[in-house]
């Protein structure tokens, strides 16, 4: 077997991937591994036609991860992707362009065990598309917007401070959708928090909207004058009070 191609055969792959879920409980989140790769070393994209599994392959060993594929799912005879020139990259870029070509067919990585750096490409027109929510990335808003390049999903929670959560969650859904697929979930929890997940670009693009949303309401020149003029009424007030007191002391 080629020793770039990080492909499991089926039988053996659904035991891999059984002992990693067993090894990390559900639920528990584990920090997100950088690639372990010196800073000046470089991984060579070559221009032209190349099939998507053993190029994952080889963007794997170079990044130091252990990237699973279905050939189910993959058929790499079939999943061409094409460079259209020489690229020469480091680790974050060739993880970037790596998922950029991935999605072409619709191909994203889910973390499978991060602290052995274990990661799977999955269909997400496949049947285990679900299987990506639940492997979400669990990130704060600014670490979310920090991976926006990245292709990979992410989870995050936000609290918008004068906007309708709910409100605001329905009237964003409708714009994430991206090669058939929804690139963006978002759901309400008690609180008034809006839970997003969903491809990095596609969930960083819904915090800056919301962000930009969630600004305190102005103040109409209208209602700003009513309360300068009720304003300098309680002054004139406080003051006719005051002297209707010393009167009364004399």
């Amino acid at each position: 077997m080629n020793p770039l191609d990080c492909t499991f055969r089926r039988h053996s792959g659904l035991a891999v991937l059984l002992a990693l879920a067993v090894a990390a409980p559900p639920g528990q989140a584990q920090a997100d591994k950088a690639p372990a790769v010196a800073p000046q070393a470089k991984f060579v994209f070559e221009e032209g036609q190349h099939e998507l599994a053993p190029l994952i392959g080889a963007a794997g060993k170079f990044l130091g991860r252990t990237y699973l594929t279905d050939p189910a799912e993959m058929a790499s005879e079939g999943r061409l992707v094409r460079v259209p020139q020489r690229l020469e990259l480091d680790a974050a870029g060739c993880e970037r362009v790596l998922g950029r070509l991935a999605m072409q067919w619709n191909f994203v990585a889910a973390p499978v065990d991060l602290a052995n750096n274990v990661w799977e490409f999955v269909d997400m027109h496949g049947p285990r598309r679900s299987s990506v929510d639940r492997r979400a990335l669990q990130m704060t808003p600014d670490e979310v917007l920090a991976a926006r390049e990245r292709c990979v999903w992410v989870m995050t929670v936000f609290t918008p401070q004068h906007v309708d959560a709910l409100q605001l969650s329905q009237t964003l859904r409708p714009f994430f959708a991206t090669a058939g697929f929804a690139t963006l979930s978002l759901s309400t929890m008690p609180g008034g928090k809006i839970v997003m997940s969903g491809l990095a670009e596609s969930v960083a693009g819904a915090v800056d909207l919301i962000r930009n949303t969630d600004q305190p309401r102005p103040v109409l020149k209208e209602e700003a004058d009513r309360l300068a003029a009720m304003e300098k009424r309680i002054v004139r007030l406080e003051a006719a009070i005051a002297r209707l007191e010393t009167t009364l002391k004399r």
